[in-house]
């Protein structure tokens, strides 16, 4: 009876160390994923309104937009080449254009993109609206 009673217990333990670990409905892992939030500044005379466009690996994203954070969330881990275009010719960017961005997992990385922009000459140049205009 002792052994029988054993033997039960143990095929009872067994059983449920199975079921506990061995069952899931998570199905299989998927990979593993950062987020990218991206920043676009521009500063001095005649500064672009409309933006640029941003890419990663080649693919277009968006617009991107003045002082507006662009949040890439859930890219999957890896090193991308990320990328703006179509700002105005008269913004120079501080920095790379293109460049890399290192994505890890659960983790936000932080891109920015700073444009000092000249004067076009334009009929905007920055001063005041109600001074009269230039003879």
């Amino acid at each position: 009876m002792y052994k029988a009673v054993r033997t039960l217990a143990v095929a009872l333990l067994a059983g449920l160390i199975v079921a506990a670990g061995g069952c899931s409905d998570d199905g299989p892992a998927g990979p593993e994923m950062g987020v990218l939030e991206v920043n676009l500044s521009m500063s001095g005379l005649d500064v672009d309104p409309n933006g640029g466009t941003f890419w990663i690996d080649g693919n277009s994203v968006g617009p991107l937009f003045v002082d507006v954070t662009l949040s890439v969330d859930e890219i999957e881990v890896g090193v991308y080449v990320i990328e703006v275009t179509g700002i105005a010719d008269n913004c120079a960017l501080l920095g790379q254009n293109p460049r890399n961005v290192r994505i890890r997992s659960n983790e936000t990385a932080v891109e920015d993109f700073a444009y000092i922009c000249e004067s076009t000459g334009g009929k905007d140049d920055g001063g005041d609206p109600k001074d009269p205009p230039a003879l």
